[in-house]
């Protein structure tokens, strides 16, 4: 995500044992399980414990390991955002590392807010044959197991600790004119972590894409403004980039129905085309997912495109967008200014195509009817001409 703290020293905490007797030793358990205790009666408040060194946190269907939080109000945002996604995805538990830094251009860029990612993903033949690979917290659902050792995150999530961006980590949503809401921010690159990620290999120099090593399952969603596939324009690297980058890129099920705009502007942007919402979504419930956030403004909801997205990810009898005969060239694609009908892609059980050319040959149809009929009734009803004669004296 990009934009529209200070870092804390680390801080260490040391034990000095003062003493080898009995008692010693028992003051020492005494403390560990008044830890213990304490952390099990604040996860079940909804809050956690800093204990020095860092720690597993609970956070709804999230378990976080934080590093480096400048404070503890910033890692009180990082669980806080993870307990509202977690309204979204509830059937499995996820683990995510989440760590404050400074980030580099081998970061994604200086004026990056955040990168999330899915740490490992699974192939899809472990799941159903040429669905795409899966992330780890996707793959998760349908194997029922874990796949990753229990000291592996699933996700990791990166936030820009540079000075000048300034972070609002209060948890109402309310961030000041010049502050990026750190809420908003970790939702964004957690969703990218659990779905909303692949491979796509864009050279802006050269001109080209490729899909990478593999489709992602989000990939496979790809297409053009028929509802047509774009992995059928991978073949030729110079027309799977111009599909990537005319800005009329979509999200589309199966059966040809758009379900959203995605990202595609006409200079790619490496790990952003594609797997962002268009701008078009700005102001909307949407806009979490859009590429980039301005000071001031907050959103703590995925909105009902996502929620949609999610749920056609996760029906495994969807296939991903349509293969189509006749494909539009790629450098003819868009740009569209957003007059495509999104919906299910069926009208009164029809293919939306099919009933456009149906409607299409009625109305001709019953045009040529009614002309007939009408040149009929004035021929055989039209008055029979009467000349008035006047008498002449």
């Amino acid at each position: 995500l990009k934009r529209g703290g200070m870092v804390r020293k680390d801080e260490r905490m040391t034990w000095r044992r003062h003493g080898v007797g009995l008692m010693g030793s028992w003051s020492w358990v005494s403390f560990v399980a008044c830890i213990m205790v304490a952390q099990v009666m604040l996860d079940e408040m909804g809050g956690y414990l800093l204990v020095a060194g860092g720690s597993d946190k609970n956070c709804g269907s999230f378990v976080v390991r934080l590093d480096g939080a400048p404070s503890v109000e910033h890692e009180t945002a990082v669980c806080f955002a993870l307990q509202l996604l977690s309204s979204d995805w509830t059937r499995a538990s996820v683990r995510v590392s989440c760590m404050f830094k400074i980030l580099s251009g081998s970061d994604s860029g200086e004026n990056v807010l955040g990168r999330g990612t899915s740490l490992a993903t699974v192939s899809d033949n472990e799941i159903s044959h040429s669905l795409g690979q899966f992330s780890v917290a996707a793959a998760k659902l349908f194997l029922n197991k874990s796949i990753n050792s229990p000291s592996d995150s699933d996700i990791e999530i990166l936030i820009n600790t540079d000075q000048k961006f300034k972070w609002y980590t209060g948890v109402d949503g309310r961030p000041g004119g010049l502050e990026y809401d750190l809420v908003s921010v970790v939702m964004h690159e957690a969703t990218h972590g659990l779905l909303m990620s692949g491979f796509l290999d864009i050279s802006i120099q050269s001109q080209t894409a490729s899909p990478g090593n593999a489709f992602s399952r989000f990939d496979n969603f790809l297409a053009n403004q028929d509802g047509c596939s774009a992995r059928q324009y991978s073949k030729n690297s110079r027309d799977f980039y111009d599909i990537l980058s005319h800005d009329n890129l979509y999200f589309a099920r199966s059966n040809g129905s758009l379900i959203a705009r995605l990202y595609a502007p006409s200079v790619p942007q490496p790990s952003s085309t594609a797997y962002h919402l268009s701008s078009l979504y700005d102001g909307t419930d949407g806009d979490l997912m859009t590429s980039s956030i301005v000071p001031g403004y907050s959103r703590h909801t995925i909105g009902s495109t996502v929620a949609d997205m999610f749920a056609i990810m996760l029906d495994l009898n969807e296939t991903g967008a349509r293969k189509c005969a006749y494909l539009l060239p790629a450098n003819q694609v868009g740009p569209n200014n957003g007059t495509v009908i999104f919906g299910d892609g069926y009208v009164l059980s029809l293919e939306r195509d099919t009933f456009v050319l149906v409607l299409v040959l009625s109305c001709a149809s019953l045009l040529i009817i009614s002309g007939f009929i009408a040149a009929v009734s004035f021929f055989r009803l039209r008055p029979k001409t009467q000349v008035w004669l006047s008498a002449v004296e």
